[in-house]
């Protein structure tokens, strides 16, 4: 490399780090307020849990989870998707007497069953998961998911959508509250399933919002695994490492100095190679359809992993009767880098409010008289941030 080309490099790579990636630390959480009220005044109370499938073992954010649910014993877990890392669940058929992937399987069930051991105490049908994209396998087949869905509902857990499929799932949560789950990774992939009751995209985005619609007087929590905005690698949000080292993404300490290639890397990510980075037009495409029907629909929450971190996003901001909320809790088993460089103020708009890139999860409490209440923690159980409407 000549000295120019070094020099137009740095310069490059200075600017786009600049621009990205400010800080690798978390944000700065806004305190929260205090809420008063007695579990008396609860209506339901929903925590909210994804990417936990890279556990095999009762960690600090799961004895946490444990102990939060024992103490609301009548409150719904949903499992936000990738549920087993790091390709879900082998089919029967796809093992076809092979030892490595027979061995494969049952470290995977290792993975399935950490999370089952937090809630062996919990009423099964107050347990939902839905599928992320690790769990449709390293090439995507529904065989996979069908797999783990029936390892779980022969237990007597929930698991939605069913059959790999994404027809909008439908659970009461109350009589006040539904869950809608979607297959997200079903949306942005090329290959779709011949045996689902809505095989097309758009058929799904119009039932979807016709159960929206049908349900307006109640409160709506849509369940899926992809985020449709972030602070974070998803949203084209990268630190310094990636750009030096960028085969630690594929492999824990793999620690190769290739900052041309790692930076190459990094613009790939944000122009959109991967379909599961926002960039990407497939993943454009859910989201601004989401976008769409979700803008109709005012207090909607929107639950959703697949970053590990814990964000929390408001949209539409300036028109109150119309603001809707992402609420991101995929820090589950990984943790990952948050951008610090958005800076709310005057002059810049930013639809996060929090983001937080360690363990944790989220507890909804959606109250009798029509308030809902939202509380991050971290691994320790600790309240880092809350909000009410």
């Amino acid at each position: 490399m000549t000295r120019s080309e070094l020099t137009f490099y740095l310069l490059f790579i200075s600017c786009n780090l600049f621009f990205s990636c400010k800080s690798a630390s978390n944000l700065e959480p806004i305190p929260n307020f205090s809420i008063h009220y007695d579990k008396n005044e609860i209506d339901k109370t929903v925590f909210l849990l994804g990417d936990a499938g890279n556990s095999d073992s009762l960690t600090p954010i799961f004895l946490s989870l444990k102990n939060e649910l024992s103490q609301n014993p009548s409150s719904s877990l949903i499992f936000l998707g990738d549920n087993i890392y790091p390709y879900g669940l082998i089919p029967k058929e796809e093992i076809k007497g092979n030892k490595k992937l027979l061995l494969e399987k049952q470290e995977a069930k290792k993975h399935i069953d950490s999370q089952l051991k937090i809630v062996e105490n919990h009423k099964k049908e107050n347990i939902i998961f839905v599928s992320g994209n690790h769990d449709w396998g390293k090439d995507k087949k529904q065989s996979f998911v069908i797999e783990e869905q029936n390892y779980i509902t022969e237990k007597g857990y929930n698991y939605l959508p069913k059959n790999g499929c994404s027809t909008p799932a439908v659970l009461d949560l109350s009589d006040n509250i539904i869950l809608i789950c979607l297959d997200t990774q079903y949306l942005i992939q090329k290959n779709k399933n011949s045996d689902c009751e809505l095989e097309t995209n758009e058929e799904i985005y119009a039932r979807l919002d016709s159960i929206i619609t049908q349900n307006k007087c109640k409160k709506v929590i849509v369940a899926a695994h992809h985020l449709l905005e972030s602070e974070s690698s998803h949203g084209g949000k990268f630190p310094l490492r990636p750009h030096l080292f960028p085969l630690v993404d594929l492999k824990k300490n793999l620690y190769i100095p290739l900052p041309i290639l790692g930076t190459v890397y990094v613009l790939s990510r944000k122009i959109g190679i991967s379909e599961q980075d926002i960039s990407n037009s497939r993943y454009q495409d859910l989201r601004k359809n989401l976008f769409q029907i979700f803008e109709k629909h005012p207090n909607l929450v929107y639950a959703c992993g697949h970053e590990h971190t814990l964000q929390y996003h408001k949209f539409n901001e300036k028109n109150p009767k119309k603001i809707w909320r992402q609420i991101n809790s995929g820090a589950g088993s990984k943790k990952t880098f948050i951008n610090k460089n958005y800076k709310r103020s005057f002059f810049i708009s930013s639809s996060v409010h929090f983001a937080y890139s360690n363990y944790g999860f989220v507890r909804l409490d959606y109250l009798k008289n029509g308030n809902v209440i939202v509380y991050y923690y971290n691994q320790n159980g600790d309240v880092l941030y809350s909000d009410k409407w």
